[in-house]
């Protein structure tokens, strides 16, 4: 995939209408604390690691806030483009991740100059992929769905090869199959069923 792909707008309006489609699976399903109807409370994001017409698709996060008085919960549904409280468009930090291993990152300089990712942020991601992530509780119950389970030492590259497809779709399927951890107000098991629901409707299959 070339980096003219990811930056595309088409690309990007594909990820936001997925967003959106996974706060309509949120607002469906209405507050989990009291049953409420939830309506849209967007609110304020950057996003880096991209070029400016693409980072100005992508200003605000799409959220729900409960209508009823006295519970006003937030529920803010998985997403696509943003991965947890990073700034970094999670596409780019998925393609940076698997191009740039610890072996590669003094050489990474292009990488660095075309996404705006320094040295020593390009090192926290990987610890994160290598050490963090495989002892969430999220991994240890996913890997194990697929067989031969996701190989921790060889993330993020172990999930984008378990989708069939050409890379772009792999991508997608990716960034679906890693939303659930990208929100701390719907339980896993939620989430799960929303993106893969998201991912059944665009009929790509994993291996």
């Amino acid at each position: 995939m070339s980096l003219s792909t990811i930056f595309s707008v088409s690309f990007s309006l594909l990820l936001k209408q997925i967003d959106l489609d996974l706060a309509g699976l949120a607002r469906a399903e209405r507050c989990a604390r009291c049953g409420g109807v939830l309506h849209a409370a967007r609110y304020p994001r950057k996003l880096r690691g991209v070029p400016d017409r693409v980072a100005a698709l992508f200003t605000r996060r799409e959220s729900l806030c409960c209508a009823e008085h006295g519970c006003r919960g937030r529920t803010t549904p998985p997403s696509v483009v943003y991965q947890q409280r990073r700034l970094y468009f999670a596409a780019s930090v998925m393609l940076i991740s698997t191009f740039a291993g610890t072996a590669r990152i003094h050489r990474a300089p292009r990488l660095q100059a075309i996404f705006g990712v320094d040295r020593r942020t390009l090192g926290r991601w990987h610890r994160w992929w290598r050490e963090t992530f495989p002892q969430s509780v999220f991994f240890r119950a996913a890997s194990g769905r697929f067989f031969p389970p996701l190989a921790a030492g060889d993330l993020p590259r172990s999930v984008l090869v378990r989708f069939a497809g050409p890379l772009v779709e792999r991508l997608v399927c990716a960034l679906l199959f890693l939303a659930p951890i990208t929100t701390g107000s719907v339980a896993l098991d939620r989430a799960e069923q929303w993106t893969e629901k998201i991912r059944r409707a665009r009929l790509v299959t994993a291996r």
